[in-house]
């Protein structure tokens, strides 16, 4: 979620936090570019928690997470195209945009 491609800028306290309370959703945006990157992501499951980074890009259409709760679904669209996932996985889905 805090790979720019070439550094790691994670937040430790964010982290400290999401570990101690443990909410069901964190929307962060603090890196622009992970998502955009190889080894980045959109998406990411620490504990029952998942942490969301939409990124940045520049265009008609900002980058952006939508959440269906009632269907249990995450969509991320970009100019990358559309990755999608259900809620209830256990782990982040594999990257397709690359």
């Amino acid at each position: 979620m805090c790979w720019t491609g070439y550094e790691h800028y994670g937040d430790a306290d964010v982290a400290d936090w999401i570990v101690q309370y443990q909410p069901d959703l964190v929307f962060t945006g603090h890196v622009h570019q992970s998502p955009f990157t190889p080894d980045g992501s959109w998406v990411h499951r620490i504990g029952p928690t998942w942490v969301f980074n939409a990124g940045h890009q520049i265009g008609p259409v900002p980058s952006h997470v939508r959440l269906d709760l009632a269907a249990g679904s995450a969509v991320w669209r970009s100019m990358l195209g559309v990755e999608k996932f259900r809620l209830e996985d256990s782990m982040a889905p594999e990257r397709t945009a690359f």
